[in-house]
């Protein structure tokens, strides 16, 4: 299938095999000279010395209601179901392809858990501009075909903090069947006070 443009809502065609995984995995590069200003924020004990990405997601049920979240940290890194699980928190983006990953077993995943959406935030002083080749993507687990590939880094995002990159969502007469819907949408993550509230808007909702 074709990527889907920003906004757009396209049938997920997983590899009926693997359990029907999808990845989503988050890169980044080291940068090897710290800036003055990383060497200031440094002294001032904020985290400038290493380029810490992260990658999470939110799952909801039909209604839009929020159902838990997924995170690289231990006590978050793997839901209830055992069929989302995250493989653990980068610090620094060292180290070739993904450099953070959330997994989806979409076979047998329990019927509550209807929609879920992928955030990239970062966790030190920068914005993705500061970044080397920030990439978030969501792929086929079986092929690694990606369905839908975000540099974040962009004009657009350069300036930003965080990213809504992504929404699974189940087809609402038939739970076998997921739809991808490509948010790629900035966010200023000084301005979220709780992240479950902040995505809510890009779920469907009963009414």
């Amino acid at each position: 299938m074709s990527a889907p443009a920003k906004g757009e809502k396209v049938l997920l065609n997983v590899t009926q095999e693997a359990r029907r995984r999808v990845v989503i995995g988050l890169s980044w590069d080291p940068r090897e000279d710290a800036s003055m200003v990383d060497k200031l924020n440094r002294m001032r004990g904020v985290n400038s010395g290493t380029f810490d990405l992260d990658l999470s997601c939110f799952a909801f049920d039909e209604e839009g209601h929020f159902q838990f979240h997924i995170d690289g940290t231990a006590e978050n890194s793997i839901d209830g179901s055992e069929k989302i699980y995250h493989s653990g928190d980068s610090q620094d983006g060292s180290g070739d392809g993904d450099d953070e990953q959330i997994s989806v077993e979409l076979l047998d995943l329990p019927a509550h858990i209807n929609q879920i959406i992928f955030l990239v935030d970062i966790g030190s002083a920068h914005s993705f501009g500061d970044v080397d080749e920030p990439t978030v993507r969501i792929a086929d687990a079986h092929n690694d075909k990606d369905f839908l590939s975000v540099r974040l880094d962009t004009k657009e995002g350069k300036h930003y903090t965080a990213c809504a990159f992504c929404r699974i969502v189940r087809d609402r007469n038939d739970y076998d069947i997921w739809y991808l819907h490509n948010i790629s949408e900035f966010i200023d993550m000084s301005q979220i006070e709780d992240w479950s509230e902040a995505l809510f808007k890009y779920c469907d909702k009963n009414s």
